[in-house]
C-alpha cells in the first residue's frame, strides 16, 4: 500500500520511475509528466463514475506514452513485420536496370487528397488500373503523413496476400484476437491499411471482412488498395460494415506532362512518348519501370506488345545467359504462374526449377522471397503484372488460350491475363497455321463456354476487350463484323457497353484509337445513325472526343460522316418535297363542298388552339433533318462541319429554331462549333434560346428556351451548360452581345408578364411596359455616362447570383459571363474595357447586376469605376436584397472565382473600403458620390410624388426629407468626415457616424416597425 503520508513521497517517486519505459521521450522528466497526466484523468474519471479500462486510459495518454510499447509484445513483433513488409513490397521508383537513373513522381498532391478523405470517411476505396501506383500512393503517403504527424494519426498497414486465408489460423498466430491487438493503438486517428484487397476474388474474402471487423471493432478507419477489377467485391464488404460512410479515391493514370518528365531522364522512352498510341502504353507506373529495366528496343503501341517486350528484354534479357538460361528463366516464370492458377505440390514443382533462374530472376526484380512467411517454399512474383505477364504466355502454349482457364475452373483474378493472351492471340499474322478468318468468333465461343459452365457473365467480354486493344484490330474486326451484327447486333451492344465502361479515361472521354476502327466499319453503312442505340451513342462519343482533343480540320472519318448527313438530309427533302407537292395537289383538287365542310369545322373548333394562327408562318423542314441526333451529329463535327453542314444548321435556326438543343444546348457540340467558327455558334445560340415568338401573354412562357436535363441529377443552372462558356472563349465581344440580346428579351417578356398579372389580359402593347415603370420594373440609371431604361426587377438584378427567379439558361449565360470576365481581367484586360463591352446592347438589368458584382470582386482595379453605380439609389436597394438572398441555398457556386468572399458585401461595406484606402482627392469624389446619391434619391421621389399624390408642396417637402433618411445613411459612408475610430480590447474600431437627425428618424421609422410586428 503506497504511504500518502506527508511529507514522506518514496511511492511518489517509484511511481515515476516505474513509468520511465512507458513515457514518451526518455528519462525521469517524461515519466513524470506522464504521472502527472494520471492523476489528473483520476481526478476528471472519479467525480463522472467513469469505467476506466486500458484502452480509455491509453488513448487519453496518448501524447504522454510510447506508442511503441505494447502489452502484447510478442503479438506485434507479428504486425510490426507484417506492416513493414507491406511497405516494403511497394516501389515509389522508376529505377535503370543497372541501378542508376532513377525518378520519383510528385505525387503530394493525390496523397494529400486521400489523407484529407480519411479524416472524413470511415472506410476509403482506393482503386485504379493495375500497376498505376495505387499502393505506392495510398502505404507510403500514409506512412508519411502518420510520421508527420504521429500524434494525431497512427497507422498500421497489412497485405491481404501475407495473412493466412483463414482468421482462426491469423488470430493463432497472433495468439489473440486482432481488435485487442489493434485497440493498443491510441492515437485520436486510427488507420488500418489493406493492401492487395484484389486477393478477395482469390479466396481471401473471410481474411478480408476478419480485418474490416476488427477495424470496425476498434473503431478504426479503413483504407482498402484495389483495382478496378476487384473494386465491387472490396466494396460490398465495406458497405455492410460502415453504411454510407464508404467513399472512393480514384488514382488516375500517368498524364502526358508525368510521362514526359520520365521521358527526360530514360531517353529511350521518348520515341513511345511521341507516338499517341504507344504514349497510352506508358500510363501505367509498372509497365513504364518493366520496360526501363528491360531495355525496351521496339515501339510497343498496345498491352501485348509491352508483354513483349518485357519478355524478351527482362525474363529472356536479351538472350544473354549471366543471370540464368533464358528458357530457364521463362520456365521458371510459366511453372509459376501454373502453380497459381490450378496449385499443386509446391516442393515438388520447385524442385524442377533451375536456381540460378530463380536467383537472376529474384536480382532482376521479378520474384521475391515472400516478405510475410520466410519459410515459404520457393519465390512468389514480385508485382501482379509479372503474374499477368506470365500467366499470358501460359494461356498462349495451348490453341485456345482458354482452355487452362477453364481446366483451373476460371479464376476471376485471371481475367486479366486471359484478356493479354487474347489480344497476342488477336493479334496474330494471318498465316496456314494461325488464319485470321473466323479468329475471333471461334475465340468469343470458346469463351461462352465458360459462360455456359456458370463461370460468370464477365467472361464473354474478354474477347472483345482484347478486339479493342490490340495495337492494328481493323482486319480482325472486319472479318468479325458479319457475326458482331448477328442477333439482333448483339456483338455491336456488347462494343457500345465496353467502350463506355473500359475505354473512357477519368474525364469520360473515349479512346480515340480504339474507337476508331468500329467506326470505320459503322460507316460503311449510309445512315448509320440509324442503326440503334449503340451506334449512336458510338459515333457519338467518337466524335466528343475528337472535340476534346480539338482535332483539327481535314480528319477523313469525320468528313465521310457529314458527306453521309448531308446526302441523307438532301434525300429527306427530296421526299418531303415529293409529299408536300402530294399535299397541294390534293387540296387542289378539294371540291367546292369539302372546302366549305373544313371551313365551318375551323369555325368551331379554331377556339381549342388559338396559339397556332398567331404562330409565324414558317416553311417546312423534314423531320429526319430535326431529329436530335442529326443535328448533334452536325453540331459534333466541328471543324469539318463543312459549309454543305454549316447551311443545315443555319436553316433549322432560320425555320425550326425550337429543335436546336441538341446541336446548342450541349457543351461538347457547342464547343465544336466555336471551333468552326464563321459566327455560326453565336447565330445558333440566339436563334434557339430566344423565342421571338413569345410576348408575354402565356404565364407559363418566359420567352427563353429551356435546357436539355438528361438525368434528375443534372443542375437547372450552372457556368458550364449550354453555349454560353465555349461562345465566349472564342469570341467575347460578339458573345456578350447575344448574351445582351437573350437578357434583353427575358427581361421584357418578365415585365410584360408582370404588368398582365396586374392589369388583366389585356393586348401586349409598349403601354403595358411604361405603365409597370412605377412598380420599378424599368429602371433609369446613368452609370455609362448617359440616362438610359433598363428592363428589370430585384430577381433580374440577381440572375447572375441565381437567387433571382428567371429562366434558367439566362442564369447559366451569366454564370459563364462572370468566369470568362475573370479569365479576361487575368490576362490584363482592363475593366473600363471589359465594362464597355458588356454595355455594347445592354437594355437589362442584369447585366449591370453582374458588372456591380465584378467591379465589387475586383475593387482594387475597379479605380472609379463604380462611382456611378454608387450614385443610384435603386442599385443599392438591389444590392442589399442580393446580399440578403446570398445564404438561400439557391446561390450558385463561386468556386474558382476571384474574392468570391465578397458576395456578402452590401455596398456599405464596399463604400467604407474605398473612402478608408482614399487618398485626399479620392475622398473629396467620393463626398461628391454621395451628394449626387442623396440629389437623385430626392430627384426620384419627388417625380413619384407628382405622378401619384395631391398633397401640399409643403406635405411633399416633409414627406421627402423622412424618406431620405436611409439614402443619407448610405451616402454618410462616403464621407470620410463621417467616420470614427475608438480604441477597444480588441484593437481599433472604425465606423461610420451617420448625421444625428438622420440617426433620430430612423430610429423612430424602426421603433414604428417595432410596434406595427408586434400588433400583427
Amino acid at each position: 500500500m503506497p504511504r500518502l503520508e506527508s511529507p514522506d513521497d518514496t511511492d511518489w517517486s517509484n511511481v515515476a520511475n516505474s513509468l520511465i519505459p512507458l513515457g514518451r521521450g526518455s528519462g525521469l522528466e517524461a515519466a513524470i509528466r506522464l504521472r502527472d497526466r494520471l492523476v489528473a484523468l483520476a481526478n476528471e474519471y472519479a467525480p463522472k463514475a467513469a469505467r476506466v479500462d486500458l484502452v480509455m486510459l491509453r488513448r487519453d495518454t496518448h501524447l504522454l506514452i510510447n506508442p511503441a510499447k505494447r502489452h502484447r509484445e510478442s503479438a506485434w513483433l507479428i504486425l510490426d513485420r507484417l506492416h513493414q513488409a507491406a511497405l516494403a513490397s511497394v516501389r515509389a521508383e522508376i529505377t535503370s536496370g543497372d541501378g542508376i537513373r532513377k525518378v520519383r513522381l510528385d505525387r503530394s498532391e493525390l496523397a494529400a487528397k486521400l489523407v484529407s478523405l480519411t479524416k472524413e470517411a470511415a472506410a476509403v476505396v482506393v482503386t485504379g488500373e493495375s500497376g498505376v501506383g495505387k499502393s505506392a500512393l495510398a502505404l507510403l503517403g500514409l506512412a508519411a503523413a502518420s510520421k508527420a504527424d504521429p500524434d494525431s494519426l497512427q497507422i498500421f498497414c497489412v497485405n491481404l496476400r501475407h495473412i493466412p486465408q483463414k482468421p482462426v489460423e491469423f488470430e493463432a498466430t497472433l495468439g489473440g484476437p486482432l481488435p485487442t491487438l489493434l485497440q493498443e493503438l491510441s492515437a485520436p486517428r486510427r488507420l488500418l491499411v489493406i493492401d492487395g484487397a484484389d486477393a478477395v476474388i482469390e479466396g481471401m474474402e473471410h481474411a478480408f471482412r476478419h480485418l474490416v471487423d476488427a477495424a470496425k471493432e476498434t473503431e478504426m478507419a479503413v483504407v482498402a488498395v484495389t483495382s478496378k477489377e476487384s473494386a465491387a467485391a472490396v466494396r460490398s464488404p465495406l458497405i455492410e460494415r460502415f453504411a454510407g460512410g464508404v467513399t472512393e479515391c480514384g488514382i488516375p493514370t500517368l498524364t502526358d506532362a508525368e510521362i514526359a518528365e520520365i521521358g527526360e531522364t530514360f531517353a529511350e522512352l521518348r520515341r513511345l512518348y511521341a507516338n499517341p498510341q504507344s504514349r497510352e502504353v506508358l500510363r501505367r507506373l509498372v509497365v513504364v519501370d518493366l520496360l526501363v529495366r528491360g531495355r525496351v528496343h521496339d515501339v510497343p503501341l498496345s498491352d501485348a506488345d509491352a508483354m513483349r517486350e518485357v519478355w524478351s528484354g527482362l525474363v529472356r534479357r536479351r538472350e544473354m545467359s549471366d543471370k540464368g538460361s533464358p528458357d530457364a528463366r521463362e520456365f521458371a516464370l510459366l511453372r509459376l504462374a501454373e502453380l497459381d492458377l490450378i496449385g499443386g505440390d509446391r516442393l515438388e514443382v520447385m524442385s524442377r526449377i533451375d536456381s540460378t533462374a530463380l536467383d537472376g530472376l529474384r536480382q532482376d526484380g521479378l520474384l521475391r522471397t515472400s516478405p510475410s512467411d520466410p519459410f515459404r517454399i520457393g519465390p512468389e512474383f514480385a508485382h501482379d503484372e509479372v503474374r499477368r505477364y506470365a500467366l499470358a504466355r501460359l494461356l498462349l502454349a495451348e490453341r485456345s488460350p482458354v482452355s487452362r482457364i477453364k481446366a483451373a475452373g476460371a479464376p476471376r483474378w485471371s481475367l486479366s491475363a486471359a484478356r493479354l493472351a487474347c489480344q497476342e492471340h488477336l493479334a496474330l499474322p494471318n498465316t496456314a497455321g494461325t488464319p485470321l478468318r473466323g479468329r475471333f468468333a471461334a475465340l468469343q465461343g470458346s469463351f461462352a463456354e465458360l459462360v455456359k459452365a456458370g463461370h460468370g457473365a464477365r467472361w464473354e467480354d474478354v474477347p472483345t476487350e482484347a478486339l479493342l486493344t490490340i495495337a492494328n484490330p481493323s482486319a480482325v474486326l472486319r472479318d468479325a463484323w458479319p457475326g458482331l451484327l448477328a442477333d439482333q447486333r448483339a456483338g455491336i451492344r456488347r462494343i457500345a457497353r465496353l467502350v463506355d465502361q473500359r475505354l473512357r479515361d477519368d474525364n469520360g472521354i473515349v479512346d480515340i484509337v480504339a474507337v476508331e476502327p468500329v467506326v470505320t466499319l459503322l460507316l460503311d453503312d449510309s445512315t448509320p445513325w440509324r442503326s440503334g442505340d449503340d451506334a449512336k451513342g458510338l459515333l457519338r462519343s467518337w466524335l466528343r472526343a475528337h472535340v476534346a482533343t480539338n482535332t483539327p480540320a481535314g480528319n477523313p472519318l469525320r468528313v465521310l460522316l457529314r458527306d453521309r448527313l448531308v446526302e441523307a438530309c438532301a434525300a429527306a427533302d427530296r421526299r418531303f418535297a415529293k409529299k408536300q407537292a402530294a399535299l397541294a395537289a390534293k387540296r387542289a383538287a378539294r371540291t367546292p363542298e369539302e372546302i366549305e365542310r373544313e371551313r365551318r369545322f375551323e369555325e368551331k373548333h379554331g377556339w381549342a388552339v388559338p396559339e397556332i394562327r398567331r404562330r409565324r408562318k414558317r416553311p417546312g423542314i423534314p423531320h429526319e433533318i430535326t431529329s436530335e441526333i442529326v443535328l448533334e451529329l452536325l453540331g459534333l463535327l466541328g471543324p469539318d462541319l463543312g459549309h454543305e453542314g454549316e447551311a443545315i444548321l443555319r436553316r433549322v435556326a432560320r425555320d425550326a429554331p425550337s429543335w436546336l438543343a441538341p446541336a446548342v444546348d450541349d457543351f461538347f457540340a457547342s464547343r465544336a462549333l466555336a471551333l468552326f467558327g464563321q459566327s455560326l455558334l453565336a447565330h445558333l445560340t440566339e436563334a434557339y434560346y430566344v423565342d421571338d415568338e413569345a410576348d408575354g401573354s402565356d404565364s407559363l412562357c418566359d420567352g427563353v428556351r429551356g435546357h436539355r436535363r438528361r438525368s434528375l441529377s443534372d443542375p437547372f443552372a450552372a457556368w458550364h451548360l449550354g453555349p454560353f462558356m465555349s461562345l465566349l472563349q472564342v469570341d467575347f465581344r460578339r458573345g456578350a452581345k447575344v448574351l445582351n440580346r437573350l437578357l434583353n428579351h427575358a427581361a421584357v417578356i418578365r415585365a410584360v408578364g408582370l404588368a398582365r398579372a396586374i392589369q388583366g389580359d389585356q393586348p401586349a402593347e409598349d403601354e403595358s411596359v411604361r405603365a409597370y415603370e412605377t412598380e420599378l420594373e424599368v429602371a433609369e440609371l446613368e452609370v455609362t455616362g448617359e440616362r438610359k431604361l433598363y428592363v428589370g426587377d430585384q430577381h433580374v438584378w440577381r440572375w447572375y447570383r441565381g437567387t433571382g427567379v428567371g429562366p434558367y439558361p439566362c442564369l447559366s449565360a451569366l454564370l459563364a459571363l462572370e468566369r470568362a470576365c475573370d479569365q479576361l481581367v487575368d490576362s490584363g484586360v482592363s475593366l473600363s474595357r471589359l465594362t464597355q463591352v458588356l454595355f455594347d446592347g445592354c437594355e437589362n438589368l442584369a447585366m449591370v447586376g453582374l458588372i456591380v458584382g465584378l467591379l465589387v470582386r475586383h475593387l482594387e482595379d475597379a479605380d472609379q469605376l463604380l462611382d456611378p453605380y454608387l450614385a443610384e439609389p435603386l442599385i443599392w436597394h438591389h444590392e442589399f436584397a442580393r446580399v440578403a438572398n446570398e445564404n438561400s441555398g439557391f446561390a450558385a457556386d463561386s468556386e474558382g472565382l476571384v474574392a468570391p468572399e465578397r458576395r456578402g458585401w452590401s455596398l456599405n461595406h464596399v463604400a467604407m473600403f474605398l473612402v478608408l484606402g482614399a487618398t485626399e482627392e479620392r475622398v473629396a469624389a467620393l463626398r461628391a458620390v454621395g451628394a449626387t446619391l442623396v440629389a437623385n434619391a430626392r430627384r426620384q421621389i419627388s417625380q413619384l410624388l407628382e405622378q401619384e399624390s395631391k398633397q401640399a408642396e409643403d406635405d411633399h417637402a416633409s414627406f421627402i426629407e423622412q424618406q431620405l433618411m436611409p439614402v443619407r445613411a448610405w451616402a454618410s459612408r462616403l464621407d470620410r468626415d463621417m467616420y470614427e475610430a475608438r480604441q477597444t480590447s480588441d484593437g481599433v474600431y472604425i465606423q461610420a457616424a451617420p448625421p444625428d437627425d438622420v440617426v433620430q428618424g430612423l430610429a423612430e421609422a424602426n421603433a414604428d416597425m417595432e410596434r406595427t410586428r408586434q400588433a400583427i
